[in-house]
């Protein structure tokens, strides 16, 4: 191993005398020659601190490091960094979110004398801990095996430091676990509950003993084994939220209560070895620290933990969903054809009515409001009538394709076969944009026929027909960006869809109308019951289909008030309104032109598709935590797989394909 000029000639300067502000000072310059040049250079900092620990195998150096540490650790205080470093504020989710944002702008000022002041000019670049916990904890433990910190395990000041905030991590963990929102979802076991109080009755006992003298093995085990009775009880709920949802609030409560408890068993473990602190948990806790110190007032780091579980809810509903947007038989294949050409039909309807709309002459907030009711009515009754619209599908159907890829779920799926799901989802997003497309274009034209006969005038004028082509090109336009937002748009929509079906399973909104129901009117409770039953299953597509349409339909007026590039296109009404400027302008127009419209009509399909899809991936990997490093090798696979049947992509095959295949 090359050595790392300056390590060895540093230690060399340890302070054998000085005050604390000089020893922190030295701690912190050693970080310094530590630290990587560039964040992602871990292996740098990895051979720096390798290059350390070889360094304290030197009997003298090692005394005299470990005596600095000592000595830092003996005058710092660290009641408080032990009670809040990393846990989040008990006043709530958007408390902590205040608080947060107002340390950002005025950073709060820790005492001299703290372990927060010492970690925070140690570790004082906001990107240390991304080197700090990417280096492997074995690294870590060997240097700090060779750190000998001792302690008194009961007249020791830190050691009553550790006592104190270990009764009010106890006292908190019995608290919040005995909340409605814990003890509700638990349900009636009572085994579950009883561990929250049983905890801090066993903790309290033990340090009752400890402040006599007595150091109870026994009785700080079985506190061990009740804290993590307590974790396992978290995990319990979260499970269960898959079938039952879950909340806001409930989320914010489960991360503190899992904090505490970690930190409860760091303490505990602190106090397991009698004569000094253990490498194993001092790694655990240091990682930690770091964190919280660069990462205290992130904002997005702690709304991304703190929703995590809640973002898994609304991407596992997706995902159910999407599963029915996959075809897999052919017959699923042309039936879902024949969905989407429903769908094609009913917005031929919504591209007629948003131009009778327009001719109205409202003023523009009532015209963005009938645009909107226009719209929404329109995917409501898409979705009852059994119809399709392509690009309702990529949000739930790359949900679906993250479900498969959940190593929690039966170890996940193989490469090979998550090609194939790809492959499916191909095919079934073209057939339904090929269904859409041929029947709203004909059906446009039919309608605007009927329209000019029974009125005897033209659905719009030329200028405007020029207008809608001159909306669709590629790049005499802004169609393509305005397509992005309506992939936005659709995304945004999704996640109302599943949030709205989370909140439903999570208040028992079904099981709560059901119990209003009159049973003395038979008639009326039958009609009843069956609304509630279909609200039940459908609720959140009808939310998430009124919401879309309220996004679309009211997109034109937000830019036209604020003067900002800000309006919609989507491929299907796109389509539509390609359709009527091309019958006002009867169809007299070049062959380049109409290239030009067909080749934006096929931008904006894509991009929406993309945008929706890639958001909707995204946030459910990342609800996932799935390591996107398992699937590289994905995309060789799957190029390969259309190397040799790049008919599957378009058309399912008669058979389920197989992994040989690729051989």
């Amino acid at each position: 191993m090359i050595s790392q000029p300056g390590i060895k000639q540093y230690l060399e300067q340890i302070p054998k005398e000085g005050d604390f502000d000089s020893k922190v000072r030295f701690l912190s310059g050693l970080v310094d020659l530590i630290r990587p040049r560039r964040v992602r250079h871990t292996e740098e900092a990895q051979k720096r601190i390798q290059e350390l620990s070889a360094l304290l195998d030197d009997p003298a150096l090692s005394a005299a490091f470990s005596k600095l540490m000592d000595e830092i650790i003996e005058e710092a205080d660290f009641t408080d960094f032990f009670i809040e470093s990393g846990i989040p504020s008990k006043s709530g989710f958007f408390a902590e979110i205040t608080s947060r944002f107002r340390h950002k702008l005025l950073p709060s000022l820790n005492d001299p004398g703290s372990l927060d002041e010492v970690f925070a000019r140690v570790f004082h670049k906001k990107s240390d801990y991304k080197w700090v916990t990417s280096i492997g904890d074995e690294i870590w433990k060997e240097l700090f095996a060779k750190i000998r910190i001792g302690f008194d395990p009961i007249n020791d000041r830190l050691f009553h430091q550790i006592i104190n905030a270990l009764t009010v991590c106890s006292y908190r963990i019995a608290f919040y676990g005995t909340d409605n929102q814990i003890t509700r979802r638990i349900g009636k076991d009572t085994e579950l509950q009883t561990c929250f109080l049983e905890q801090n009755k066993e903790l309290l006992q033990f340090m009752d003993l400890l402040k006599k003298g007595t150091y109870d093995h026994q009785c700080l085990r079985h506190s061990i084994v009740m804290l993590n009775q307590c974790a396992e009880s978290l995990e319990i709920i979260r499970r269960k939220s898959i079938h039952a949802g879950t909340s806001l609030n409930q989320n914010f409560l489960l991360r503190m209560l899992r904090q505490l408890i970690r930190r409860a068993l760091v303490l505990t473990d602190f106090m397991n070895d009698s004569t000094e602190l253990g490498p194993d948990q001092f790694v655990l806790f240091f990682k930690q620290s770091v964190v919280h110190e660069n990462t205290q007032t992130d904002i997005f780091r702690f709304i991304s933990t703190t929703l995590s579980v809640l973002s898994y809810q609304i991407a596992e509903h997706k995902g159910r969903i999407g599963e029915h947007y996959i075809t897999t038989t052919r017959s699923e294949y042309f039936k879902f054809f024949l969905s989407s050409c429903g769908g094609g039909f009913i917005v031929s309807l919504l591209v007629i009515f948003k131009i009778l709309l327009h001719h109205a002459n409202l003023a523009p907030f009532w015209e963005a409001l009938s645009y909107s009711l226009n719209y929404a009515i329109g995917f409501v009754l898409i979705q009852v009538s059994g119809s399709a619209l392509a690009t309702k599908q990529p949000a739930m159907t790359a949900s679906a394709i993250a479900s498969s890829m959940d190593a929690r779920k039966e170890g996940g799926v193989p490469l090979f076969q998550l090609a194939v799901m790809v492959a499916k989802v191909c095919r079934s997003q073209t057939i339904s944009f090929a269904g859409n497309l041929l029947l709203v274009f004909p059906f446009t034209l039919l309608w605007i026929f009927i329209y000019e006969r029974l009125t005897g005038q033209s659905l719009v004028d030329q200028a405007q027909a020029s207008q809608m082509l001159h909306d669709i090109h590629p790049y005499k336009s802004l169609s393509f960006f305005y397509a992005a937002l309506t992939g936005v748009f659709l995304f945004v929509s999704s996640v109302i869809s599943g949030y709205v079906d989370n909140q439903m399973l999570y208040g028992r909104i079904a099981e709560r109308l059901r119990n209003r129901v009159n049973p003395e009117k038979p008639g009326h409770a039958r009609r009843k019951t069956r609304l509630i039953n279909y609200l039940d299953e459908h609720a959140g597509s009808l939310s998430g289909n009124v919401i879309l349409g309220f996004l679309l339909g009211t997109a034109g007026l937000v830019g036209h008030v604020f003067g900002l590039p800000y309006d919609i296109r989507h491929i299907t009404f796109s389509t539509g309104n390609m359709a009527v400027g091309l019958h006002e302008l009867h169809f007299s127009i070049g062959l380049t032109q109409i290239g030009w419209c067909l080749l934006g009509i096929a931008g904006i399909g894509i991009i929406n598709f993309l945008v929706s899809f890639l958001l909707a991936l995204y946030v459910a990997i990342k609800s996932r935590n799935i390591d996107i490093r398992q699937y590289s090798k994905f995309s060789s696979i799957l190029f390969r797989y259309w190397l040799k049947r790049p008919l599957h992509f378009i058309y399912p095959p008669s058979k389920e394909p197989e992994e040989d295949l690729l051989s």
